[in-house]
């Protein structure tokens, strides 16, 4: 078949060639005859071009790849495998943030640009292709673009990109790096008399400079890598500039750069602008993350991954399950001030548990929340007289009379309301935080106990939550548990923020409580979700952690668009649907009794089982360690999902859809990319693919008709 389709080719060439050169040398007016014969030829082109398109099922390339040619500099291949990521910035001008799976980390949004035009380095693409992104000293806006976890003794991760700086200044600071469980791979530029030095910091937090003095406004290739070495703190880490891209990779010109300690993993690739006395000016192109040098440097197209199994879940019919009431389902001045925004349309779907506001909101929203049976946490600190910046505080120079007076205030402006039924009372918001409490330790907890116990005199049922520390590291929780239990102001929630282990710590407060004899108190993560975790897999994951943590309330955090009703930026100004509102419209129609679940290395899920129309709902979310692949979920047991369960039809029908991040535009609805009617089996798998672990997904189990 080879020998006959290379006579067909060339063959083919011949024809083409006489009928092109008749047909072109006979310029207009082209008599009758030589018509006939162009006409005639260029019919026999065809026919020819159809046998041969069948012998060759139409490949676009039919040469072997040592046949190859070569383009100028650059060879035309494959896509390379090792390649993670190709970034030319084809994308129209405007805000990084969203764009292309680059994420704010960090930092004012949006100050990160694509600007028009692009930097090219001879044989190094994409070169003359997409836009640039301008990094500048005036902003402080940090990106984040996720490559998958990589790790594991003989691994090197490689990123190259094109840099042109038009600014520098003498103390110096990195623009670029890797990161993992560590900062690492700095890239660093500083002001070297008229041009500029460029240097690396592995991680130590001191930079290696080069030697050479490199130009103002010129572009230069500048290339790091990242080995992971078995043992110690002997990482290496690398630095190029300028590199031979003829042939195999050249010698570092740094390496062995001091890396301080190893890092875990690496999974992304990130941009990083900084104050004025030390960042530099720059424009960023063609930036390319690659396992190899070739996959890297020398890639001239984004890698296509083999299908791979990235993760794993099960879900187990074994056993009762506990009632689900969407206790992750809370909200922190997610509706506007007066509690009409949003709309119910918007609300009901999302089955909303708690929500947590100033003592005027609360006031303002509870009629409407009480309609919609959803529970009030109001923060009395955030209506404090003289506000959280104020020079006096609470107990300043001994005066306690100010702070007592605000606290009777505020009570007897719930008991005038009505809704003492409705509200829990958080005294102070994250005193361990010198925003929230420039003061020493000691003075909050006497404000604290002075407000406990005015709470608990003039209204003896009251539920007071206490300490809503920023974080429970070190313990600070069961210290202050401690300290209350000394002085009998125990409070009856107990409430973090931002647990960097929710399950762990949970336990922790679990075991407190049983030794104790508090055992009735309950748990409130009444702030979850930080600034670099606003988006829809992170947000299923965190509610699937909640869940499993069997935490009494969690809420989610406030970072932007206070009090305004899109309900913590899930909705746009304008009340569209983002993908994190359909993410906990997922949530909420997880209904009836929770199922147990296993959790993957990287995706968790919460999965529930309704008897009364013998559903079977399961979200699911992803950390960004999640590296693109297939993800496999296992159902075992699925016969004991309800009693005697087995549907008439004998078949269930499994139905997979994906909840798109889209960078934070709106979304209309879900992609489906699973839906199959099969027999009812005990025990079954099902695989799809995760792409991008900044989306989640939803699994809907219903008896299957036949179709």
């Amino acid at each position: 078949m080879g020998i006959l389709a290379f006579k067909f080719n060339v063959n083919l060439y011949i024809q083409i060639f006489i009928a092109t050169f008749i047909c072109v040398k006979n310029k207009p007016p082209i008599n009758l005859k030589t018509a006939l014969f162009c006409m005639n030829k260029f019919t026999s082109v065809i026919v020819l071009a159809a046998i041969l398109c069948g012998l060759t099922r139409c490949k676009k390339d039919n040469f072997s790849s040592a046949d190859r040619k070569t383009t100028g500099k650059l060879s035309v291949h494959a896509a390379d495998p090792n390649n993670l990521i190709f970034e030319p910035f084809d994308y129209t001008t405007g805000k990084l943030n969203g764009t292309g799976g680059w994420t704010r980390i960090g930092g004012t949004a949006d100050q990160t640009q694509i600007v028009a035009g692009n930097l090219s380095y001879e044989g190094y693409l994409p070169g003359e292709v997409g836009n640039k992104v301008e990094l500048l000293n005036a902003s402080n806006e940090d990106l984040n673009l996720n490559f998958g976890e990589r790790s594991g003794a003989g691994t090197r991760v490689y990123a190259s990109m094109l840099i042109n700086v038009s600014a520098a200044t003498a103390t110096g600071d990195y623009f670029a790096h890797f990161f993992g469980s560590l900062f690492k791979n700095r890239i660093m530029v500083r002001a070297a008399g008229e041009g500029i030095n460029i240097g690396l910091d592995g991680g130590s937090g001191t930079a290696t400079w080069l030697p050479d003095t490199y130009s103002l406004n010129q572009t230069y290739l500048v290339v790091t890598a990242y080995e992971f070495v078995e043992g110690d703190g002997n990482d290496i880490a690398s630095l190029w500039v300028n590199p031979d891209l003829s042939g195999a990779e050249p010698a570092p010109m740094l390496t062995n750069v001091p890396i301080n300690a190893d890092v875990t993993s690496l999974e992304s690739f990130r941009l990083r602008q900084n104050v004025t006395t030390t960042s530099p000016t720059l424009t960023v192109d063609g930036i390319k993350v690659g396992l190899t040098w070739a996959g890297s440097v020398l890639a001239t197209e984004k890698g296509v991954q083999p299908p791979s199994l990235a993760d794993s879940v099960t879900v187990d019919f074994t056993g009762t399950g506990r009632s689900i009431n969407h206790v992750a389902s809370g909200f922190l001045h997610g509706f506007t001030t007066d509690g009409i925004a949003p709309h119910d349309s918007l609300v009901l779907p999302l089955k909303i548990f708690m929500v947590r506001a100033t003592p005027p909101a609360t006031r303002t929203q509870a009629a409407r929340m009480k309609q919609l049976g959803i529970k009030q946490q109001l923060v009395l600190s955030d209506n404090w007289y003289f506000g959280y910046t104020s020079p006096f505080m609470p107990g300043d120079n001994g005066d306690w009379k100010i702070w007592e007076t605000f606290v009777k205030n505020e009570v007897n402006e719930v008991i005038k309301a009505g809704i003492t039924d409705n509200v829990e009372f958080d005294i102070w918001n994250e005193a361990d935080h010198p925003y929230f409490w420039p003061r020493p330790q000691d003075q909050i907890l006497n404000a604290y106990f002075r407000a406990y116990r005015i709470i608990r005199q003039m209204l003896p049922k009251a539920v007071i939550v206490a300490p809503s520390l920023s974080s429970n590291n070190a313990n600070t929780v069961i210290n202050f548990l401690d300290w209350a239990k000394r002085h009998g102001v125990v409070p009856d929630v107990i409430s973090w923020h931002f647990p960097s282990n929710v399950i762990k710590q949970v336990e922790d407060i679990r075991v407190w409580q049983k030794i104790n004899g508090f055992s009735q108190i309950k748990i409130n993560i009444n702030e979850y979700t930080l600034v670099p975790e606003q988006y829809a897999g992170k947000h299923a994951w965190l509610i699937a952690q909640m869940e499993r943590a069997q935490v009494d309330a969690a809420i989610h955090a406030a970072w932007s668009d206070q009090s305004t009703g899109t309900l913590n930026d899930i909705l746009t100004p304008t009340f569209e649907r983002k993908a994190s509102w359909w993410v906990y419209k997922g949530y909420g129609d997880v209904t009836g009794k929770t199922v147990t679940t296993i959790p993957g290395k990287n995706v968790d899920l919460f999965a529930g089982k309704n008897a009364a129309d013998k559903s079977i709902n399961i979200l699911l979310g992803a950390k960004l360690t999640l590296v693109p692949g297939d993800v496999k979920v296992k159902f075992a047991k699925l016969s004991r999902a309800f009693p005697g369960y087995l549907p008439p039809s004998r078949l269930i029908h499994v139905q997979v859809q994906k909840i798109g991040e889209n960078g934070g535009a709106p979304v209309n609805g879900l992609e489906t990319v699973y839906d199959a009617v099969m027999p009812m089996k005990d025990s079954f798998d099902i695989t799809f693919p995760w792409l991008d672990a900044h989306d989640a997904y939803v699994v809907h189990i219903t008896e299957g008709v036949t179709r």
